[in-house]
């Protein structure tokens, strides 16, 4: 940051060595606020992206556990950045989870819970108003026409082994427009 910018953001009376005027450096501090200097770096999955496939434990997912987490209902969710919102609808509830996420290593994300599954209406799903208490953590892979991600070790996600199948849990995205 130049030095007339640290004049103005300490609400100097005078500085000495400014030779802008005010109005530009006004204007060069309104634009390193909106540079999304305060935003985190994009991340490797950032985007918003809906699933369209799953797998467990290898091999194709039971109707049940399709059905739950594909058409007719939709499970998706958003990254930007650090943070993540996870979104499973259904006909008759809406469940969100906010999350940060982390690549410890390149191919691998890792989804904290920043607080409880959100519900709409309230209670209307199992796991409202409940936080995990670990993790999801997935390796993932970029496609030319989306992504996917399996889970890794223990998981909160019990997509699979709710309908009687094992993990690890592979979830197939397309990207939202």
């Amino acid at each position: 940051m130049n030095a007339r910018r640290v004049c103005l953001l300490l609400a100097l009376a005078s500085c000495s060595n400014t030779a802008a005027s005010t109005s530009d450096a006004a204007a060069d501090v309104a634009a390193d606020a909106s540079d999304g200097a305060a935003d985190a770096p994009a991340g490797p999955i950032d985007g918003a992206w809906r699933v369209t496939d799953i797998a467990c434990n290898g091999s194709p997912a039971s109707g049940a556990a399709r059905l739950y987490i594909t058409e007719p209902n939709r499970s998706s969710f958003e990254v930007r950045g650090d943070r993540s919102t996870y979104t499973l609808t259904t006909s008759t509830c809406t469940m969100r989870l906010e999350s940060t996420v982390a690549y410890p290593a390149p191919g691998r994300a890792v989804f904290t819970a920043t607080g409880p599954f959100a519900c709409a209406p309230a209670r209307c799903g199992v796991g409202c108003d409940t936080t995990p208490t670990i993790p999801y953590v997935y390796e993932y892979v970029r496609r030319p026409d989306g992504l996917v991600m399996s889970t890794v070790g223990a998981t909160p996600d019990v997509t699979c082994t709710a309908y009687g199948q094992s993990n690890p849990i592979t979830y197939t995205y397309a990207p939202v427009p």
